[in-house]
């Protein structure tokens, strides 16, 4: 066969090759492509993170950073004392004129003490789940030892603290750890990773064809 016509085919399969490449670096995971992970987050509640009220509550108001969908049992909250006793617990009921922002009636009076809001929502944005925590008393003030965990729970979920002050250290107090990520948020970290590295691969690969290319075009010139 002619040195020319082998040339040629060798530029045609690295071509085919670096076609290929391309398509898988762009192609969507199974599952979908890659989403966002911004959620419909906490950013404020009444009573707000870690509040100390002088009676207990009629309601509970929390305000999230993304609208929520509209779906029975997609948004929930439960509310816990924090011997484990659960007061209170059912679907968020979103306001009709800011779907940033849900709210629950509390039938029950609190006693004196301290008090877990666990909430769960789906947003209306990009179709996510999430869950978190915040905290809050009645009757009277946190004990040094509950300010650190509270302060540890708010670094966790990046909620800020009510005096700005930093998180406690690794270990400080002995409360219950924040919830889990919903199981979502976890597969779609994986999944994000799992793209980088194929972009990665294929960028590299790409390169390596390209100088492949470039160098047996030098040599035929030679």
């Amino acid at each position: 066969m002619p040195r020319g016509s082998v040339s040629v085919r060798r530029g045609r399969i690295a071509a085919a090759v670096l076609a290929a490449l391309v398509l898988a670096a762009l192609a969507p995971l199974p599952g979908g492509p890659p989403r966002a992970f911004a959620h419909a987050n906490y950013e404020r509640s009444e009573p707000a993170f870690a509040a100390e009220l002088a009676e207990s509550p009629g309601r509970i108001d929390i305000w999230f950073s993304q609208q929520l969908f509209r779906q029975q049992g997609a948004n929930t909250f439960t509310l816990t004392a924090d011997g484990g006793d659960i007061i209170a617990a059912g679907d968020l009921s979103l306001d009709g004129d800011d779907r940033h922002h849900a709210f629950a009636v509390l039938d029950a009076v609190l006693p004196d003490g301290r008090y877990f809001v666990d909430w769960t929502n789906l947003s209306a944005d990009d179709g996510d789940t999430a869950a978190g925590r915040f905290v809050f008393y009645v009757g009277r003030a946190a004990t040094d030892a509950e300010v650190a965990e509270d302060r540890a729970l708010a670094d966790e979920l990046l909620v800020p603290y009510p005096d700005g002050s930093a998180a406690a250290e690794p270990g400080a107090g002995a409360g219950a750890p924040p919830p889990p990520l919903p199981a979502v948020v976890v597969e779609e970290e994986a999944e994000s990773g799992l793209h980088t590295a194929v972009l990665g691969i294929a960028a590299v690969s790409l390169l390596a064809i390209a100088g492949l290319v470039a160098g047996r075009g030098l040599g035929r010139r030679r």
